[in-house]
């Protein structure tokens, strides 16, 4: 099989086919310049800023199942002007799949993406906030699975466990354009919210996370054998995500829709 990695080209078609990004930022803000965050927040506007090495880490080694391929930071890509891109292709011998993950760890409030997944057999497109450190995996996870990009996918969990799960038909492809989908989290519990409505609840006392600090991370990667079922099969063909801009702040902007 011949490499089928990414192509460093400009719109329209993108490196994968495909639309190409969305130019411009979801999260507003002037041109040129990363935009002020809230204290101990978070702001990244990939298409205007690019990807700032400083705030992200570029996740390399492999996962082990039910994830077929190894991040890495050759799945990664940031170009001027641009939606970053996260994706997943093969070669003769291996594959490989993109993961970025925020270097700091954030307590209370709104972690929030606008981004367009893959729509191809067997890869999962995730943002969630998430911390696996000391063992103690809380997550929340929102997905999209192999072609079915119009459900959107939650995962709750907290103490290593599943506490909560639901599938949301959202009534749009979110394949087709950039959405933002948001986790609020406080004392009381955690709500996902996607364009501005809310999907889903859990309350502390339910079993979610309630206290702690977690990571915001965005992920395309393509699943083994063993989650075929929930996915597809990957079939070695080259898929992209993109992914406009990433925000932590506080719960109340949770709710407002981004455009």
């Amino acid at each position: 099989m011949q490499t089928t990695g990414f192509a460093a080209q400009a719109p329209p078609a993108g490196p994968f086919g495909g639309a190409a990004p969305t130019a411009g930022s979801p999260f507003g803000g002037p041109a040129g310049g990363m935009a002020a965050a809230a204290p101990s927040g978070l702001v990244a506007n990939f298409a205007r800023d690019g990807l700032n090495a400083q705030q992200w880490e570029s996740v390399e080694g492999s996962p082990g199942p039910p994830y077929q391929c190894a991040f890495s930071s050759r799945a990664v890509v940031a170009q001027a002007n641009q939606a970053l891109m996260l994706g997943t292709f093969a070669e003769q011998y291996s594959c490989f799949s993109g993961q970025l993950k925020s270097r700091q760890a954030f307590g209370h409030g709104c972690f929030k993406a606008s981004f367009q997944p893959a729509k191809a057999s067997g890869v999962i497109t995730g943002f969630m906030a998430q911390n696996k450190a000391n063992g103690q995996h809380m997550e929340v996870s929102m997905q999209f699975r192999g072609t079915d990009t119009s459900t959107l996918q939650i995962l709750v969990w907290n103490n290593g466990q599943v506490v909560g799960q639901q599938a949301v038909p959202l009534g749009f492809d979110a394949a087709s354009s950039p959405a933002t989908y948001a986790v609020a989290w406080s004392a009381a519990g955690v709500e996902v919210i996607a364009q501005g409505q809310s999907v889903y609840s859990l309350a502390s006392a339910a079993g979610a996370p309630a206290q702690g600090q977690m990571h915001a991370v965005v992920e395309s990667w393509a699943v083994d054998a063993s989650a075929s079922h929930v996915a597809g099969a990957y079939n070695q063909q080259p898929a992209v995500s993109y992914v406009h801009a990433v925000s932590v702040s506080d719960a109340n902007t949770c709710r407002t829709p981004l455009a």
